[in-house]
């Protein structure tokens, strides 16, 4: 076992040389094990870090979704919106929609609908959805700041996201995650140097 205390750093680089150690690292992440049956011990102001709940792992960066994540959390919070903020505007809309809906279906048939529309099934009539650039970095930025701000993620682990980001583009995120006070672990197999001063190296060969 080994410990990562984020209470004083944020950014770790974890060097795992052995193959099966590295596996079983990951396998721990991407299973969210527990604690005490994993090989990791996270902790964060003196508390245990529990990885099902606070911690997010990257590792297919090419076909990663994050709509899939937050999509229904942020239709809540338009929701949320569109009953306070957004009140009067709402009700004009849903109004014009039943009226139109009305005209829509004068003819001979005996029909119905329901006129209490609720805004979420607005939103998913307009497929309201995060969208994906082409520039893995700029996705990386998005990513972060929407689990963080919408589902609360403070502690991310990076699985082999050196393979795909220049040492420039590393070091831009690195500074992107300072800035924000993210907790970051990158997860690697293969030996290198500290990114940058405040990059905290830890290397397992065993």
């Amino acid at each position: 076992n080994f410990k990562i205390d984020f209470e004083e750093k944020n950014v770790f680089s974890l060097i795992v040389y052995n193959k099966r150690a590295y596996r079983k690292i990951i396998e721990d992440l991407v299973n969210n094990s527990n604690i005490e049956d994993g090989n990791i011990i996270l902790s964060k102001n003196n508390k245990l870090v529990m990885p099902e709940k606070e911690i997010f792992v990257f590792s297919d960066y090419f076909n990663f979704d994050i709509n899939k994540f937050v999509l229904n959390k942020y239709y809540k919070e338009l929701k949320n919106l569109s009953e306070n903020e957004f009140l009067n505007e709402t009700l004009e809309i849903k109004e014009i929609l039943k009226d139109y809906i009305n005209k829509l279906i004068e003819n001979n048939y005996s029909l119905k609908f329901e006129d209490d529309l609720d805004v979420s099934q607005i939103l998913k009539a307009f497929s309201i959805k995060f969208e994906r650039s082409e520039d893995l970095l700029l996705n990386l930025f998005e990513w972060l700041k929407i689990l963080n701000e919408l589902l609360g993620y403070e502690i991310f682990f990076f699985i082999n996201l050196e393979n795909f980001l220049s040492e420039e583009e590393l070091l831009e995120f690195s500074k992107f995650i300072l800035y924000n006070k993210y907790k970051v672990v990158f997860l690697e197999n293969f030996h290198r140097n500290k990114l940058f001063e405040d990059d905290n190296l830890i290397i397992i060969d065993n």
